[in-house]
């Protein structure tokens, strides 16, 4: 996952959506298996000092400066990248809740509560 991210900034170009969904396998023995990144519907080049303004993406996995509107640019993949990982590891989103407003806050504030070992 890393690596294809890496690639792409290497590139010029910021995701913006990464998540779960648009983690592919190419193969369905693990061992085998490569990880490809999918969709790039909301992917933009990006130059050097350029910064993104566009609020985008799948909101639990969007970095706070894209929800706030702020400036940002290719960290905000890094943040969603984060997001994945302990989805992954833990099963759950790092924030989430039913409410739309609250999940804004929960991101916002970017504070954890992990009760598992």
């Amino acid at each position: 996952m890393t690596d294809a991210v890496l690639y792409c900034h290497k590139m010029g170009i910021v995701h913006r959506d990464i998540k779960l969904e648009n983690l592919l396998l190419t193969h369905s023995d693990l061992s085998r298996a490569m990880v490809k990144l999918s969709d790039f519907g909301l992917s933009q080049l990006l130059g050097a000092g350029e910064m993104l303004r566009q609020a985008c993406g799948t909101l639990a996995y969007c970095a706070p400066e894209v929800i706030k509107g702020q400036s940002y640019s290719f960290t905000c993949d890094n943040w969603s990248l984060g997001v994945v990982m302990y989805t992954m590891l833990t099963g759950e989103l790092p924030f989430y809740h039913v409410e739309e407003a609250e999940m804004i806050k929960m991101i916002t504030k970017g504070v954890l509560d992990v009760c598992s070992p």
